[in-house]
């Protein structure tokens, strides 16, 4: 950013792939319309394994994280550009400054510390790249073990970065505990217990399976959302004991591994 030249400084992922519109489409919003900064959504293409394929839903659609990471025009929570697809001007640059020292959630901080600025970001649809997603389910659980933890990193730093829809993955998973507590109580069958978490899974799934017009991603959906939700939850509830309640300094999951 320092020794650029552009009045644009865009950013995007080294597993992501723009869309061959992609900078068009920038340049034609900001010609109409004028920003500081903005960000995009991110999606799958044909030649990406099932598994990616079925990552990218979980991650994007508005039924499971789409509307916590902001896609599309719907989202429950505020919009934090993020460098897999971002950008910002210049001008903004010379207020905002250097990116912090993070190592997971760096691109969230420097977005809040755009918006506390009160610069205008502006969500571009049509800026589209293509994310390429961990390949083994053991890759993608780290990955969103330490977004949990990246979150409460975030809270010690500005406290507007958490907000009550972060706690949903952890609140899920002790519900989920208590109610087999009380099921297993009160003289559930262990079968009907698997079918009142399954059944919902199930159709969750099959609802990814219809918007990627393939039955064969089900098997991988219904491994890859309980991954993202119990990943994402246990590390935030470590991050949040760890931090908030213990005052412990922070915390980085898989430092030697986390590619592996």
């Amino acid at each position: 950013m320092k020794y650029s030249n552009g009045d644009l400084i865009l950013f995007i992922d080294s597993d992501c792939e723009a869309h061959h519109d992609w900078l068009k489409n920038i340049l034609k919003i900001y010609s109409k319309e004028s920003f500081d900064a903005f960000g995009g959504p991110d999606g799958s293409k044909n030649d990406f394994t099932l598994l990616q394929k079925a990552i990218d839903f979980s991650m994007t659609s508005i039924i499971t994280t789409g509307g916590i990471r902001g896609h599309g025009d719907k989202r429950f929570t505020k919009f934090y550009p993020r460098t897999h697809n971002m950008g910002i001007t210049r001008s903004t640059y010379r207020l905002i400054g250097e990116f912090g020292n993070l190592r997971h959630g760096q691109d969230i901080e420097y977005s809040n510390r755009i918006r506390k600025s009160g610069l205008k970001i502006a969500f571009i649809n049509d800026a589209l790249v293509y994310h390429r997603r961990r390949t083994s389910f053991k890759q993608f659980f780290k990955q969103v073990f330490n977004w949990g933890l990246a979150r409460i990193n975030l809270a010690k730093l500005d406290s507007d970065m958490l907000e009550l829809i972060h706690f949903l993955p952890t609140l899920s998973i002790f519900s989920s505990f208590l109610l087999i507590l009380i099921f297993l109580r009160i003289g559930f069958s262990i079968s009907v217990i698997f079918l009142t978490f399954f059944i919902p899974l199930f159709l969750l799934s099959c609802f990814g399976s219809l918007k990627n017009k393939d039955l064969k991603i089900i098997p991988f959906l219904l491994i890859v959302i309980p991954i993202q939700v119990i990943g994402y939850g246990t590390g935030f509830a470590l991050g949040f004991f760890r931090r908030f309640i213990f005052n412990r300094n922070e915390l980085v999951g898989f430092k030697k591994s986390y590619y592996k």
